[in-house]
């Protein structure tokens, strides 16, 4: 609604300062040839003479044109409701109740609400006639200016649209978050934070699981098949990479049927549509290609966010094979993994925690020689843990 209400006052300070110019244009014209019919040693109009008349003459007209965009309109962005400038990332205006892109339905409220303040103008009008308050065109100016503020959006033309409010709640889950729609109050963002974080740690935790399950699944059937090795090693590596490409190619192809569909027959090149698989798949989300919500439907559900978790599934799988890969090089080669180093930690508090208790025992004996048998067994085995730490670091 402000944004309508903003759209019509700068296009009308942009027609009264293109009025002034053509009003200014036409007055010194008159002017020119008045002064011209006149002089009785004028015989044909000059054309020269006009010109530089006419330029000279509306100079004054211009710079009233200009105070009038500076004044009233100023540096400001000017609202454009044949683009994406207004968003329909919760509701949909149309009227049959359909998904339309943004401009579609930023148009189709402009002209609803159009229709609404020129009768409203008309009411104030009338109103000013039957009170003989009307002094012409600056009444009706006024008129003008205060029916864009009286006037207000038909009720009816908008409803929720839930399917954008699930998609963009996916992004968030998913951890994805293109960014062509955010929370913009504290409240909302607040909301965000919290169910925000409940919900990533949910989709984490299944993602987690259900990828650990299709990958045992999947070995299993290797095995079965005596293909053993696509279960480990490089050759299962690259067969999760290869899985991976092929999620991508699915997403770019629904990706490519969604735009067409959606947009007149309009698809984005490939290169695109794999740029916005990927970016979506690695859950990058840059937010230079994105889901848009005002033309996503509630059956879209079904197929798009299925298509990006298989890709999610892919992904988890190939760095769990990666993890695993990684962990057998880290025992052939004799680097010390989690389980080697938190052993030699354990031995290493046990030896120290029995020299405390012998110390606080008394239990230590001494001879001439310094010191007795238990310290020296003792600090004999600390040296022994230190040096296998040493030597597996």
């Amino acid at each position: 609604m402000k944004e309508i209400r903003e759209y019509e006052e700068e296009h009308h300070s942009m027609n009264r300062a293109i009025g002034a110019v053509q009003k200014s244009y036409d007055e010194c014209i008159d002017i020119f040839m008045n002064d011209s019919m006149m002089d009785p040693s004028s015989d044909l109009i000059n054309g020269t003479e006009l010109k530089v008349f006419v330029q000279n003459c509306t100079t004054i007209g211009v710079e009233e044109s200009k105070n009038i965009i500076k004044k009233e309109v100023g540096d400001k962005e000017m609202v454009d409701l044949t683009s994406n400038h207004l968003s329909f990332n919760w509701n949909t205006c149309s009227e049959d109740g359909k998904n339309m892109r943004s401009y579609e339905q930023g148009k189709f409220l402009y002209e609803k609400w159009n229709e609404n303040r020129n009768e409203k103008y008309k009411e104030i009008m009338e109103l000013a006639d039957n009170n003989n308050n009307n002094d012409g065109d600056e009444d009706s100016e006024d008129a003008y200016l205060q029916a864009i503020q009286d006037t207000v959006i038909p009720e009816g033309l908008c409803k929720l649209n839930p399917a954008g409010g699930a998609i963009f709640w996916f992004t968030v889950m998913t951890t994805v978050g293109y960014g062509n729609a955010a929370p913009k109050t504290g409240e909302g963002q607040i909301f965000v934070v919290i169910l925000g974080f409940i919900s990533i740690l949910a989709f984490a935790t299944v993602a987690g699981s259900t990828g650990h399950v299709v990958l045992a699944i999947i070995d299993d059937v290797f095995i079965r098949l005596k293909m053993e090795r696509l279960t480990k090693g490089w050759i299962s590596l690259m067969f999760w990479m290869s899985m991976i490409v092929l999620s991508m190619l699915c997403v770019a192809g629904i990706a490519a049927a969604y735009t067409s569909s959606r947009y007149d027959g309009d698809v984005r090149p490939m290169g695109e549509l794999l740029w916005f698989a990927f970016i979506s798949i690695t859950t990058v989300g840059l937010g230079d290609i994105y889901i848009p919500h005002d033309a996503f439907h509630q059956k879209d559900m079904f197929y798009v966010p299925f298509a990006l978790l298989l890709g999610y599934v892919c992904v988890a799988n190939f760095f769990i094979k990666m993890s695993n890969m990684l962990h057998e090089f880290s025992k052939r080669s004799g680097i010390p993994d989690n389980e080697v180093i938190d052993d030699l930690l354990l031995q290493q508090r046990s030896i120290q925690s029995q020299n405390e208790r012998d110390e606080n025992d008394c239990g230590i004996h001494h001879d001439d020689y310094g010191e007795g048998k238990d310290g020296a067994s003792s600090q004999q085995g600390t040296e022994l843990v230190n040096d296998r730490l040493n030597i597996q670091m």
